[in-house]
């Protein structure tokens, strides 16, 4: 959401209601999951939609869960 969002209004739920709506090109997408339950840990990729194994990915990234 928040590599989605870069750029648009912060949203805010007072004044006259203008709703900005992600543009196709700024879409991103989960690519993978990685789980080890047994360390109970996960690591979270995204990028954008479309986009080749291989290719630079400017909205590409990793997040690192442990629960």
């Amino acid at each position: 959401m928040i590599i989605e969002e870069d750029g648009m209004m912060p949203f805010t739920t007072f004044g006259p209601a203008s709703v900005e709506i992600v543009r196709d090109e700024k879409r991103v997408m989960v690519k993978e999951i990685l789980f080890d339950l047994q360390k109970r840990e996960a690591t979270l990729s995204c990028g954008t939609r479309g986009a080749r194994a291989g290719d630079f990915d400017p909205r590409a990234r990793e997040t690192f869960i442990q629960w």
